[in-house]
């Protein structure tokens, strides 16, 4: 019977050195304890364009309803051509302030033109009845009492 241990102070003979293959990948990847990294932040958009246009577009219909209406197209103008490119260009962002600043550049135009308009005609009338009175008292031959109603508008 033979024994299944080999005699004590001998150790077993090693089995031959075979060389295995190295791996493709050196090491494995490193698993993250508490799972994927975040993926980056998305860069901030920049609204200027937006924002711009909406702003002059508030300072066109301002300047439609003030004295310095003669400032509106320009400005309405600027503010519409900034308003149609925010509003193209997508990758700006701000599509809101860009159409409320396109729609106030398109508003203020007519009310500009209608109140110029009137102003206008305000004017006119003015300068007739100015006209008219001058006419009533320059006349030599009108008497004191008529120049009174020419003034007095009777």
């Amino acid at each position: 019977m033979s024994q299944p241990y080999a005699p004590q102070g001998q150790e077993p003979p090693l089995p031959p050195y075979s060389p295995q293959p190295a791996p493709a990948q050196p090491y494995p990847p490193q698993q993250h304890p508490y799972g994927p990294p975040a993926p980056a932040p998305a860069p901030a958009r920049s609204q200027g364009l937006a924002i711009a246009a909406l702003v002059l577009g508030l300072a066109a219909l301002v300047a439609a309803v003030t004295p310095v209406r003669f400032a509106t197209i320009p400005i309405a103008l600027i503010a519409a051509i900034l308003g149609v490119v925010a509003l193209v260009a997508k990758s700006q962002g701000g599509t809101i302030p860009a159409a409320i600043g396109l729609a106030c550049a398109v508003a203020a135009l007519p009310v500009a033109i209608l109140l110029a308009m009137a102003a206008n005609a305000q004017g006119q009338n003015n300068l007739r009845q100015q006209q008219e009175m001058q006419d009533c008292v320059s006349d030599p031959d009108r008497s004191a009492e008529d120049m009174l109603r020419c003034i007095n508008g009777t």
